[in-house]
């Protein structure tokens, strides 16, 4: 909630619109589907071990995303604040589903 603030309002912040933070959320939702499909096409023979240990890496590697916005770092290295936002909400979900499909197969 206190991301959506900084996202929209903030003085400090990208100032996005609501709209643009909800289509952003689509395509996060797309990639959840796209999770998946890696999943099922690729990480079924993998053991549950790795897959946990590589997803939860690449999990940390996607949240530092937020402190790089946050901190405006990708703004002095001439990154522009979409592109941070749109991985950042396409790349968790997708991480996301990929750490509980495995759960979810053993349950």
């Amino acid at each position: 909630m206190a991301t959506f603030y900084w996202y929209t309002e903030a003085e400090d912040g990208p100032q996005f619109s609501a709209i643009y933070i909800g289509i952003l959320k689509m395509f996060g939702y797309i990639m959840m589907l796209v999770g998946v499909v890696v999943y099922s096409r690729y990480l079924t023979r993998w053991p549950y071990r790795r897959i946990y240990i590589y997803m939860q890496i690449l999990s940390a590697m996607v949240s530092l995303i937020d402190i790089l916005v946050v901190s405006r770092v990708n703004k002095r290295v001439g990154i522009p604040d979409e592109a941070m936002l749109l991985s950042d909400t396409t790349l968790a979900p997708a991480v996301l589903r990929l750490i509980m499909i495995p759960t979810n197969v053993l349950a």
